[in-house]
């Protein structure tokens, strides 16, 4: 990995060890966490895909492929390619492989199209109802969705049983072109009244630099930025590229990803669940580092959440 020619390209300052606040072998930048710092205390290994982090504030630490989507504003992918190059995209197949070392009972099987089927366990919505489907479908329909319609251009799915079962499955890609996108995992929403609302495939920091997009953004795209998966859903189907955040805590990885999208869009609005606007919504666009212009968008009165809203509401809304 060529830190000095990464730097260099991003109008990063450097400085190379050893020196005041770098260690021999080491190349120093300005903490990306602490802010703007005339010190050179954040550090990566000269020569290695490798970060030390930072010596004022041990929590800043951060893998090198966060670090690089953070100050390019890239994404995963293209942050493996830069720290080990071009050949660096893994296949559906070690992917799976990473999947499932991970600690997963779930596999990853993906068509010849690059879409995401599941195992034999979850299964595509079709234009008539199935066996077992009933209960998905009704939910689904419930919440105003053409559950067909959302297996055919989301590839929503349905389980029941393993782990996942008596959930909804979406799928959580990540779009590096219109025709190009890598499976990151997946979110399941209960169906049966189970406590636990959401459950998502991989678990834990895995998917903490993760948003589910619904689509891929371009120039002539409205990006809005909500928080649930079938918040995404409802506004992608008004026409409009849609993200989630899947939390109200957004980190520096989901930051990295949200301005690369912002970048690349036309428009960009926050529409967050009602009770989140005042309190995450403005915290949310005051870490998106965009030439974009940011706006917010307000529910109606009465109304919790866009998964909510009918697509005529979200128009008026944005």
């Amino acid at each position: 990995m060529d830190w000095i020619a990464f730097f260099e390209q991003h109008g990063i300052r450097y400085v190379e060890g050893p020196s005041k606040d770098v260690s021999a072998g080491a190349i120093g930048i300005p903490c990306p966490v602490c802010g703007n710092d005339t010190g050179t205390h954040y550090a990566v290994v000269a020569g290695e895909p490798l970060v030390k982090g930072c010596w004022r504030n041990q929590t800043h630490f951060m893998p090198a492929s966060e670090l690089v989507q953070l100050l390019s504003g890239c994404g995963p992918d293209r942050a493996r390619r830069i720290l080990f190059g071009e050949d660096a995209i893994p296949t559906v197949e070690q992917l799976e492989q990473r999947i499932v070392a991970i600690g997963s009972t779930e596999s990853v099987a993906t068509a010849s199209h690059g879409r995401m089927v599941g195992d034999a366990s979850f299964k595509l919505f079709t234009d008539q109802p199935s066996e077992g489907d009933a209960t998905y479908r009704a939910y689904l329909e419930s919440r105003g969705f053409n559950p067909a319609r959302l297996s055919d251009v989301y590839d929503v799915s349905w389980c029941d049983s393993g782990p996942f079962g008596g959930r909804i499955i979406v799928p959580i890609y990540e779009y590096e072109t219109q025709s190009r996108r890598t499976l990151m995992g997946w979110t399941g929403r209960t169906v049966m009244n189970s406590p636990i609302r959401y459950r998502a495939h991989p678990s834990g920091d895995a998917l903490s630099r993760c948003l589910l997009e619904t689509g891929f953004v371009d120039k002539q795209s409205h990006l809005v930025i909500v928080e649930g998966p079938f918040d995404a859903l409802r506004v992608a189907e008004a026409g409009y590229a849609a993200v989630a955040l899947m939390t109200n805590r957004v980190g520096p990885g989901k930051f990295a990803r949200l301005e690369y999208l912002a970048d690349r869009a036309r428009r960009v609005s926050i529409m967050l669940d009602s009770d989140a606007m005042e309190t995450h919504a403005f915290n949310v666009m005051a870490g998106i580092r965009s030439s974009t212009d940011i706006e917010l968008a307000f529910l109606p009165d009465g109304v919790k959440d866009p998964g909510d809203m009918t697509e005529d509401m979200i128009r008026c809304a944005l």
